[in-house]
């Protein structure tokens, strides 16, 4: 979870690096989009859930659950962007 309310995910635009396009849908990648990729195989983010986990106070004890939840989905899909990167370097 802090690393999507800090922008930390491991992509290039959060680092001050050349923005990257998104290898499954070819749009912007940034941590918004991981939250609103339609082409990915992992489901059960929206950008409401996004807009959940990062307002200011953060997302409060009896919404943990969903939040949990949340994580473990933008996890999955970014492991599976790791995989699909790999093989477009690899294959073209």
């Amino acid at each position: 979870m802090f690393e999507v309310r800090t922008n930390m995910l491991k992509l290039n635009s959060n680092y001050g690096q050349k923005d990257e396009q998104c290898y499954i849908c070819g749009k912007q990648e940034t941590t918004r989009h991981i939250f609103e990729c339609e082409g990915s195989t992992v489901k059960g983010l929206t950008i409401e859930k996004y807009k959940q986990m990062i307002e200011k106070e953060g997302p409060q004890t009896d919404d943990m659950n969903s939040v949990s939840q949340s994580v473990e989905i933008v996890r999955k899909k970014m492991e599976e962007r790791t995989k699909i990167k790999k093989i477009v370097n690899k294959y073209g």
